[in-house]
């Protein structure tokens, strides 16, 4: 072959496509390339003429075939063929094993969504705290993402729920009269333990998800009062939410419960299925070294967390405050004589059903989950 030869090309390994809803839809395609982080809206004959280059083959040669099958005019067909090398979704056929091999054993794995992920935000840019000007940036920021739209949701409610009174947060730290050291110490889960009662579950649930006190944010638009708990969180933005699945707690009714941040009130969502329908849905909980008088689900809220943090690792933030939140109510049990065995393996569309949630968990979804305190023999 000459050095003149039509090059061959294929679609670039790092590239996804998504279609208009239907064959007849007049909205265009959806292109990225992810690597590189460049997006392209097509139509169906560039799309066509895209889809040609899966497998590598010279222009001419995919051109000619699409102007049998699809009537593609020849000059049209190179413009559009220019246009996608110049964007960078079409490349020359030639060897880039790494990032294919890599690609390969991610998709093998289940992992294809991760890696894409991956790709997206290994390098993204953030604003550099450490210069002086940073904060000024990040104030502004905030404002112009306020004037958009109100920075008000801090709390989430389920209205016109019957409701049990959650002892406040200021009080229920006080029922945490055990030193630190020795709650960090303890093991938990025996049967020597106490029996769960639902004064000492309200304490765990208020300390640790509970709100302690707010914080009014200085700002030239209105802007709801940011919101203080127990643990951390990053812009106390607060995105996780706490429900309660109570099976055996003394002096609480067995039902699905949603903790309501702001009225510090289960709120009671539903009956609780049978231990047969539970144990399917949670079934990494039932590895805990006691009988569960209750099950806490943690999920996260991603616009809460989204409002103020806008970029691709987003995402990661929220399991960052999952984890405190976590740390946090393992002590607080641990000083309550409350075992706490947290597990990340549960039915998230089913869990999500339980709740009323999306079942794909794109507004809000399951982030893991703990099996809580000994089972009460009274409600056996």
């Amino acid at each position: 072959m000459s050095d003149t030869a039509d090059p061959l090309l294929r679609i670039v390994p790092t590239v996804r496509l998504v279609p208009p809803p239907s064959i007849w839809s007049t909205e265009r395609w959806y292109v990225m390339n992810i690597a590189a982080r460049r997006e392209i809206l097509l139509g169906s004959a560039a799309a066509q003429v895209l889809l040609s280059f899966l497998r590598a083959g010279s222009a001419e040669e995919r051109l000619e075939e699409l102007k049998r099958s699809a009537g593609l005019e020849s000059d049209a067909g190179r413009s559009i063929v220019e246009r996608l090398v110049t964007e960078g979704f079409l490349t020359p056929d030639r060897d880039d094993s790494r990032l294919e091999e890599t690609e390969r054993r991610w998709r093998d794995a289940g992992w294809q969504a991760a890696f894409d992920h991956h790709l997206l935000t290994y390098d993204y840019p953030y604003l550099n705290y450490s210069e002086s000007d940073a904060p000024a940036i990040d104030k502004s920021i905030m404002e112009l993402f306020a004037a958009e739209s109100f920075d008000v949701n801090r709390y989430k409610e389920y209205a016109g729920s019957l409701t049990v009174p959650v002892v406040r947060t200021a009080e229920a730290l006080e029922c945490l009269a055990r030193p630190f050291a020795e709650a960090w110490d303890r093991r938990n889960g025996s049967e020597s333990l106490p029996v769960a009662t639902y004064d000492k579950l309200s304490a765990l649930i208020s300390s640790s998800f509970g709100q302690l006190r707010s914080r009014r944010v200085r700002s030239s638009v209105p802007r709801a009062p940011l919101v203080r708990k127990t643990s951390p969180s990053g812009g106390s933005r607060h995105p996780v939410e706490c429900y309660v699945l109570a099976r055996k707690v003394s002096g609480l009714t067995p039902g699905t419960y949603h903790f309501a941040v702001r009225t510090s009130e289960l709120e009671r969502i539903g009956d609780l299925p049978g231990d047969d329908v539970l144990k399917p849905m949670l079934q990494g909980l039932w590895r805990a070294p006691f009988e569960p008088a209750a099950f806490v689900v943690v999920t996260g809220l991603w616009e809460r967390n989204m409002y103020r943090y806008r970029e691709p690792r987003t995402f990661r933030t929220v399991f960052m405050d999952a984890g405190h939140a976590a740390a946090t109510m393992e002590l607080c049990g641990q000083a309550l004589d409350l075992p706490v065995f947290w597990q990340h393996g549960v039915d998230d569309i089913a869990v999500h059903g339980l709740f009323g949630l999306q079942k794909e968990g794109l507004d809000e979804g399951v982030l893991y989950a703990a099996a809580v305190g000994r089972a009460s023999t009274e409600l056996s």
